[in-house]
């Protein structure tokens, strides 16, 4: 009865998890599950023998349970360091074995968990934190384009009005845009740190701590601007300007970023020499 019940269950959660990664595969899209399941079974392990460069055997890929960004991140690399790239079918066959092997390793593992009285069970990482919290993590995915829109307007304003007289209610909009950005830039910053998985690649680090001091910028530069609207009067502007420039430039390269990881290395435009630079500051 046990394992009938865990042959159900191993079935579903397979289905589902290849009914949700189906997004990044348009032409997949018209497969039943069960014919994806299939030619993965079949053709998928041929490829992770014959044309993986990075996971070339199967105990590798058993030590990771990855999820479907962090495979495609995995595949992503290995596609540049080979000449003889993937196709799009192989890709996904490839992508679609690594997700079935990865849920198969890890009901197995919770399988063998419950059969041993003394094991203690892990918690995943969100588990482990309050129902507010994981919650607030994934508001994240809610907030985040408010940073980009209402610092980029920011900037693009202060541009605008760079070497002319602002009209009367410049400063109004200003103070609005930048209490929006400074705000959002804050609450986005907080749940992606909470939202982002302890098992982050590189392009999440990088993704994450450059979200961090992009709001450091912003909070700064905001900070500068109400001293000066206080003290000097325009004395300070010159250091605003500075920052705001640099964080919209920091905003845009943090949304690259996360692009990158949603959508794959195929979105990537100038992404290789900002990652160059990255490496080199160590982000």
């Amino acid at each position: 009865m046990n394992h009938c019940v865990s042959v159900r269950r191993l079935a579903g959660v397979l289905i589902l998890s290849l009914h949700l990664s189906g997004s990044w595969a348009i032409a997949q899209n018209q497969l039943d599950p069960a014919d994806r399941l299939t030619r993965a079974a079949d053709h998928g392990a041929v490829i992770l023998e014959e044309r993986c460069s990075e996971c070339h055997d199967a105990n590798r890929v058993d030590k990771h349970l990855y999820d479907y960004t962090e495979w495609n991140h995995v595949i992503d690399q290995m596609m540049k360091k080979k000449d003889n790239l993937l196709t799009t079918e192989e890709r996904t066959l490839l992508l679609d074995y690594l997700i079935l092997r990865t849920e198969l390793n890890r009901i197995a593992q919770q399988e063998a968990l419950r059969q041993s009285p003394t094991a203690a069970q892990p918690v995943a990482p969100e588990e482990k934190r309050p129902l507010g919290v994981v919650l607030f993590g994934r508001f994240h995915l809610l907030v985040l384009h408010f940073p980009i829109a209402f610092v980029s307007l920011v900037a693009l304003l202060e541009l605008i009005f760079l070497f002319r007289q602002p009209p009367a209610w410049y400063e109004h909009i200003i103070w609005g845009l930048l209490g929006i950005a400074i705000v959002s830039a804050i609450v986005t910053s907080a749940s992606g740190v909470i939202y982002a998985t302890e098992r982050g690649h590189q392009l999440l680090n990088s993704h994450k701590n450059l979200g961090i001091l992009s709001t450091l910028l912003i909070g700064i530069a905001t900070g500068i601007r109400f001293l000066d609207l206080r003290f000097s009067r325009y004395k300070s502007l010159f250091w605003y300007r500075i920052l705001i420039f640099g964080s919209a430039l920091l905003v845009g390269i943090t949304a690259h970023l996360g692009g990158t990881m949603v959508h794959g290395e195929r979105f990537r435009v100038v992404v290789d020499p900002i990652k160059r630079v990255l490496e080199i500051l160590f982000i």
